[in-house]
């Protein structure tokens, strides 16, 4: 070591220091001080000697491609405050701090021909045993890579992870160490090879996608050391696999539909299952119950249909199991039209029906329900003889020769859905309903004042309507002429998942969704933030991709998804349009949108009552976007009082040969649309007054829709297209202009090659991708600022903040440069306590207070601190916020030391903080309020116990004992837990009740909160201003908060006048009741407050 310079001599200390704390001793009792004082074990597989030779991974470091991407260093240990390994270059002198580099554990560079013995070849028991242990022989040195990305040449042994693991085994190194006590041990990184690097023919689309629980290949060197430190395989560091009891989970949620067996394919797999056996025979039961058939001889010239079972797993709106249903389905295919069917019809309601009809609930505050039709098919009655063969599995043994003559219409059958609708709407008419001339499968019922809507789905049905009596009136007759179940309220809907908040309906399909990832096997893929990449543009021409059918499968999936996501409809339409032939670029578009799906899995719809009700359409076009027929695309969306009811993305039939034509066209579109939606409306007895808008951002159309210019232009255009000025001419429509910048997409992230045709189209100016790129950028610091520049603006806004808002805290730390002739500052952190937060918390303080902090954004990453109160409502009371260069103990000291000075805090204070346990806070609070009582959130202890523990059997215990209030209850618990699994238990148990157990609270804070949901619901509202400039941000954060904090005045509820004398109230309750009213309880409570004298007049 003296060969080392000072300064390298405290790191390598410093790293040794760390090392030896977190080895075994037998002062401890084979123990580790990590272990004691963190009590759990520390991971060992980072370790490498130091001072050995390393190539770190230098591409964040390089000044451009060219450069080298690694290069001969020496390993000095790891930091304390970054995540990664400290590496010296021997030349420059210069350290490098990186997550991914290759270490040569058998080289020393400094230490002279002393050849070492590597770490993955030595034994825990070397470390407590007095008896040398002969290791195995060195390997040969390692040759320096070409590449940090490179693959190892030489083979390396494959060792199992520990079980359980320390760390998440997903971060490369782990938390940074702490200063002031002994760090978290990194998590696992790769000896031999970048744990981040890819095989160089991977394609872009397919990154992410690779399963990360590959096991590595098997070992070319003799077994595996069995010792506890992990050895490094050379494909990287895999995440432990946890054997868990599925049947455990069977009957909970979301998870049993994952989970689930695969459904039987035929009847031989399913009759070897008891539940799908069980199912058959009750399909079975139900169709000799309604006689469906009858057995004859089998007729010489008649066609003889065939038949099979089908099986299906039913699931409730949790995704919970429901039943098992086997179905009996005839083969239809085998049918001969005009002789074994005539005519064909499938009630199936449109899905913007759907959205209007839900809509409408939601203005009305109606309530929906669900009801299902038993064997719906088999109530049809058939017009036509059709012979189908008996039943596999059930063939009557005594006719084992004999068919079936159908009697009643069964699935399967091509006009079995129209016998099934025709029964069905006859009946519905009977009984006063009228079928819609928009939609057929939906049906009208009003009389007088009373309204019902029911919309039909083949057997699945949906009831709303204004009198709830009327409603079960009508369900009851339904049920005697049908075999109905009534599901209740609307939960779960043809794989539309409803959600009914406070505020409306959320519709989504997160199972389907997640069943289309998980049938394009991306399951473990990394998800993209956008549906389609700018610069893709798809054509017929490539290579043809080899499974067709399996590319047209996912995108009649995706197809049906756009029910509930109005966001990808683009983007199917795209796909859509090469099914027939389409390419491997074709099927990577696909691959990247069920990413993106996967990322946005819960994204749907929300309905929601709007103060106005109005039907608005917005239409606009891509102009010759199709590079194989320069045909463009159009799209629309219609809103309904403000919630989308209808969209659509479609190429135009024909080639527009100006913008002006292809909107004008898009116009004529979406006016028919309009012009059904009204028409459905008006059948629905819900038609808002005036007529419907239509919204259109370029004026030649909206001049042509109006009046008959341009003829020159226009009349080489369809007639039919023409009928919008007719709509207009009539005061049917209404067509207004809007900007683009105020359509519906954000104008500030349109992309690149959209703002290249837009400048084409506008300003005839061809611009390459690289300037129009520089364009944005720069238009975009405009906007929004320069994040260099706001940087050298911070102290006039600090200026101009404490000016505007009196009372105001702000403190700014810099670092200055150490060289004394530059003047140069390096920004640090900021922190702001606005002056009228901290009046509001002074003037109804609770002693109650949580933190949390939030990424930053951008090309200079930081971390927003912030802490959040409770008003005297229970209502989140944010209160000050910091920007920070990272989220670590002295960080954390800064902010809390600033804080305490606003609010007057000590080292006495008894107040009450609520944290994720994050990086130092404990260890500041500890140091600056002693005496505060420390709370840990719940929601991220259960996070932790989901790694060794799953399931809903432990999360509720959890729950249990943390809203316990009294410690009986809390002890109850911990025993049950206990007899579900001691480990468990044990693992609780090292966590001190008195920070997450309410029956252990002291309850000076007078708040019973368990969760950190003050500050996570204030850093979700600040997602949009995080990827600003630091101003920008800043001002973001204080418009935010001058909204929620700002002073309204009026009537809290309604006013009433009292008498106590005469015993009335203006509200009238007392007098109809003769029982005092909530008005006459205030008021004698008032009096007799203010004197004591008045006495309570009997009633």
């Amino acid at each position: 070591m003296a060969t080392f310079r000072p300064l390298i001599g405290c790191i390598l200390l410093a790293s040794a220091v760390y090392i030896i704390n977190l080895l075994p001793t037998k002062v401890l009792a084979t123990k580790s001080p990590f272990e004691v004082l963190f009590n759990r074990v520390p991971a060992y597989d980072t370790f490498h000697p130091l001072g050995c030779r390393v190539y770190p991974y230098l591409r964040d470091y390089s000044p451009h491609k060219l450069s080298p991407r690694s290069i001969p260093c020496i390993f000095l240990g790891y930091h304390s405050q970054y995540k990664g390994f400290q590496c010296l270059d021997p030349v420059s002198s210069r350290i490098f701090i990186t997550r991914h580099a290759r270490f040569d554990e058998v080289n020393f560079p400094l230490g002279g021909p002393t050849v070492a013995t590597p770490l993955a070849s030595l034994r825990l028991q070397e470390f407590l045993s007095d008896v040398p242990v002969v290791s195995a022989p060195a390997p040969a040195p390692i040759t320096p890579p070409a590449s940090a990305g490179a693959a190892p040449s030489g083979p390396c042994p494959a060792c199992p992870e520990p079980d359980p693991p320390s760390i998440d085994p997903a971060d490369p190194v782990g938390p940074a160490a702490d200063p002031a006590a002994p760090s978290p041990t990194p998590a696992p990184h790769s000896s031999d090879s970048d744990s981040s690097s890819n095989s160089s023919s991977s394609s872009s689309d397919d990154e992410g996608a690779a399963d990360p629980n590959t096991p590595p290949p098997p070992p070319t060197s003799p077994t595996a050391p069995s010792h506890p430190m992990i050895t490094r395989a050379k494909a990287g560091i895999f995440k432990p696999r946890y054997r868990v009891d599925l049947a455990h989970f069977e009957s909970h949620g979301l998870l049993s539909a994952v989970l689930s067996t695969p459904e039987p394919t035929n009847y031989s797999i399913a009759i070897k299952d008891p539940k799908w056996h069980s199912a058959m025979k009750s399909e079975m039961l139900a169709l000799q119950q309604n006689h469906t058939w009858s057995l004859v001889p089998r007729p010489k010239s008649s066609n003889i249909v065939g038949c099979r079972w089908l099986f299906r797993t039913k699931y409730r709106a949790d995704g919970s199991i429901e039943r098992y249903k086997a179905r009996l389905v005839a083969q239809g295919f085998s049918q001969v039209s005009g002789l074994d069917y005539s005519h064909t019809f499938s009630p199936v309601v449109k899905a913007a029906t759907v959205r209007i009809v839900l809509t409408l609930a939601i203005i009305n505050g109606w309530s929906l329900r669900q009801l299902d039709v038993n064997n719906a098919f088999l109530h049809g009655t058939l017009g036509d003889t059709v012979f189908m063969q008996q039943l596999l599995g059930f063939v009557d043994t005594r006719y084992p020769d004999h068919v079936c003559k159908l009697n009643k219409a069964i699935y399967g059958l091509k006009q079995a859905p129209r016998a099934w609708f025709h029964r069905l709407s006859t009946f519905l008419v009977a009984h006063g309903f009228s079928c819609s001339r928009a939609d057929p499968s939906l049906f009208i019922f009003r009389k007088g004042s009373c309204l019902l809507y029911l919309l039909v789905y083949v057997d699945d049905l949906i009831l709303t309507g204004s009198d709830t009596s009327v409603i079960s009136s009508f369900v009851t007759q339904l049920h005697a002429e049908f075999r109905i179940k009534d599901l209740g309220r609307l939960s779960y809907f043809l794989g539309l998942e409803a959600s009914h908040l406070p505020s409306g309906l959320f519709l989504s399909q997160a199972k389907y969704a997640h069943d289309i990832v998980s049938r394009a096997g991306l399951l473990d893929a990394k998800p993209m933030p956008t549906p389609l990449a700018s610069s893709v543009s798809m054509v017929r021409d490539g290579v043809l991709f080899d499974d067709p059918t399996h590319y047209r499968s996912l995108v009649g999936a995706l197809q049906y998804l756009t029910i509930t996501r109005p966001d990808i409809s683009y983007v199917v339409n795209q796909v859509s349009q090469y099914l027939a032939a389409p390419t491997v670029d074709h099927f990577q578009a696909v691959k990247r949108l069920i990413r993106y799906v996967k990322g946005t899995i819960t994204y749907g719809l929300t309905f929601s009552r709007p103060s106005r009700t109005t039907i608005v359409g917005y239409s606009d076009v891509d102009w010759a976007r199709c590079l194989d027929t320069r045909r463009s695309t159009y799209g629309y969306s219609i809103f309904l009082g403000g919630n989308l009811v209808s969209w659509s993305a479609k190429k135009q039939p024909t080639v527009s040969r100006s913008s002006c034509e292809s909107e004008y066209r898009a116009m004529a579109n979406t006016a028919v649309e309009l012009m059904w939606v009204t028409h459905l409306l008006r059948e629905l007895h819900a038609l808002p007054p005036g007529s419907p808008t239509l919204l259109c951002d370029n004026q030649s159309a909206l001049f042509l829709t109006q009046n008959p210019v341009a003829h020159k232009r226009a009349k080489h255009i369809d007639l039919d297209y023409h009928f919008v000025r007719e709509l207009v001419a009539s005061g049917k429509l209404v067509t207004m202009f809007v900007p683009t910048k105020l359509q519906v997409e954000s104008n500030p992230t349109i992309p690149i090659r959209a703002l290249q045709e837009q400048l084409q189209r506008r300003f005839k100016v061809d611009l390459s991708r690289m300037k129009t790129f520089r364009a944005k950028s720069e238009a975009l610091n405009l906007v929004q600022g320069d994040f260099v520049t706001q940087y050298s603006l911070l102290r006039d806004y600090i200026v101009e903040l404490q000016t505007r808002n009196p009372d105001t805290t702000v403190r700014v730390d810099v670092e200055s440069e150490g060289n004394p002739d530059s003047e140069t500052r390096t920004f640090r952190c900021i922190y702001i306590c606005l002056g009228a937060l901290k009046k509001g918390f002074a003037a109804g303080k609770r002693d109650f207070l949580g933190f949390d902090g939030a990424f930053m954004k951008g090309p200079f990453p930081g971390q927003i601190l912030s802490t959040v109160g409770l008003d005297g409502n229970n209502g989140t009371y944010p209160l000050a916020y910091a920007v920070v260069e990272t989220e670590n103990i002295s960080s954390w000291t800064w902010f809390l030391s600033c804080l305490g000075e606003d609010l007057g805090l000590n080292t006495n204070s008894n107040f009450t903080f609520i944290t994720d346990r994050q990086k130092g806070i404990l260890n500041a609070i500890a140091t600056l309020f002693p005496c505060a009582e420390n709370r840990y959130c719940v929601r991220h202890i259960r996070d932790n116990m989901r790694k060794q523990w799953r399931g809903k059997p432990f999360e509720d215990l959890l729950w249990t004992c943390a809203t316990a209030t009294h410690v009986q209850q809390f002890n109850k618990g911990m025993e049950e837990l206990k007899k579900l699994n001691k480990d468990c238990y044990e693992w609780l148990k090292k966590i001190p009740p008195q920070h997450w157990s309410r029956s252990h609270f002291t309850g000076r804070a007078h708040s019973d909160v368990i969760l950190n949901n003050l500050c996570e619901t204030f850093n979700g509202k600040l997602n949009e201003g995080r990827d600003k400039p630091i101003i920008t941000c800043l001002e973001f954060i204080r418009e935010y908060l001058m909204k929620k904090i700002v002073n309204v005045s009026g009537p809290w509820m309604e006013q009433c006048a009292v008498d106590v004398v005469q015993q009335t109230c203006s509200c009238r309750k007392w007098e109809l009741t003769g029982m005092p009213c909530k008005h006459v309880v205030a008021t004698i409570w008032e009096m007799r407050k203010n004197s004591k004298d008045v006495g309570i007049p009997e009633t």
